[in-house]
């Protein structure tokens, strides 16, 4: 004798189980804890990119200021506001650096006439001036002369270790 055969009804599944849902969750935040810091190096690297870029261009902006008024200017926004086209400001109307942290710029008259040399200092990724993830660029008119440069770094190392230490 033959049993009727039994009439088998299909589950439908309409969504997925919390083990399913756990699972994908672990698997993204393990690709993410390995793909993250791989990340923020490179967004690092591009802010120090960025930051050697605007330097550059702040470099050729003064020395065409200079070329031009027979000095470099007081300040940086003279210079940004004049050449750059997105250069971005804080509220005292400083220019700042990838991190936001406003770019130190100074001036030294080295004696003489039209000897002035300036030096453009970023702090850098730990937002520090002083320290050596800092990025610099000095120029200035008659540089080669004197070792005006040196003078300008043993002046300038000086003023950055007494701010530092008031």
């Amino acid at each position: 004798m033959r049993k009727n055969p039994v009439c088998v009804i299909k589950k439908v599944r309409r969504a997925f189980t919390l083990l399913e849902i756990m699972v994908v969750l672990i698997i993204i935040g393990i690709l993410a804890a390995v793909v993250a810091p791989k990340v923020t190096a490179y967004l690092d690297d591009a802010k120090i990119t960025s930051a050697k870029s605007e330097i550059g261009t702040l470099t050729t902006a003064l020395n065409s200021y200079y070329s031009v008024n027979g000095e470099y200017p007081s300040s940086l926004r003279v210079i940004a506001e004049k050449y750059l086209d997105k250069a971005k400001f804080n509220d005292n109307k400083q220019l700042l650096d990838p991190w936001g942290v406003p770019y130190q710029y100074t001036v030294k008259d080295a004696g003489g006439k039209k000897r002035q040399s300036f030096q453009i200092v970023c702090a850098g990724p730990d937002n520090i001036i002083g320290t050596k993830d800092d990025i610099t660029q000095a120029g200035g008119s008659k540089l080669g002369e004197g070792g005006l440069q040196d003078e300008f770094d043993e002046s300038l190392e000086g003023e950055l270790l007494e701010e530092n230490l008031e």
